[in-house]
């Protein structure tokens, strides 16, 4: 028996769609996700602009479709132009979670995805434990260590600076298409 507490909880979901062929954009989703159980015995806003995660879900399969033309259960499954690619294998893993506490199923395209620090591992060697690891390679880090663009743990902020290092790492001709991360491991 598994169980899942609060503390797993998402509460902002954000998504960049990159065109690796072109090495562009397509498009941004960002959600914000209700939790069920992690404020438990505090009253919420009622006005909140987050959503329950079923619900963002939703939202995330609509603009899949509308954006690029395929579904949520199309993204990662054999034949399909879409991957999900992420620093570490902990946010797939974390939308599983997140399905089991809200009792629906984990959608196909977060049972495999490309763990960018091992593609960049794999691809041009060296030890990358995060993301600051590769944005130190890239010349992305301020004197004091921090990240140039944004800030560091922080949803979109931390999406857009994994594009960059995917970016870079496909100008490079680094494989990162081929998933290196599943919910088996």
């Amino acid at each position: 028996m598994i169980v899942v507490t609060g503390k797993d909880e998402i509460t902002e979901f954000p998504v960049i769609v990159l065109d690796l062929e072109r090495g562009c954009e397509v498009g941004r989703f960002q959600s914000y996700v209700r939790p069920i159980h992690l404020f438990d015995g505090c009253e919420l806003n009622p006005d909140s602009p987050a959503d329950p995660f079923p619900e963002v879900l939703a939202k995330f399969d609509q603009f899949l479709k509308d954006t690029v033309g395929i579904s949520l259960h199309d993204v990662g499954s054999p034949g399909s132009a879409a991957r999900f690619l992420t620093c570490g294998d902990w946010d797939c893993k974390h939308v599983h979670s997140q399905c089991q506490i809200c009792g629906v199923d984990t959608p196909t395209a977060f049972r495999a995805w490309v763990n960018v620090k091992r593609a960049w591992s794999d691809g041009l060697g060296g030890d990358i434990r995060g993301m600051k690891s590769m944005l130190a390679r890239l010349g992305l880090l301020d004197a004091q260590g921090g990240v140039v663009h944004g800030f560091h743990h922080l949803g979109m902020h931390d999406v857009e600076n994994i594009c960059r290092c995917v970016l870079h790492l496909c100008k490079l001709g680094v494989d990162c298409w081929s998933p290196n991360g599943s919910l088996r491991r």
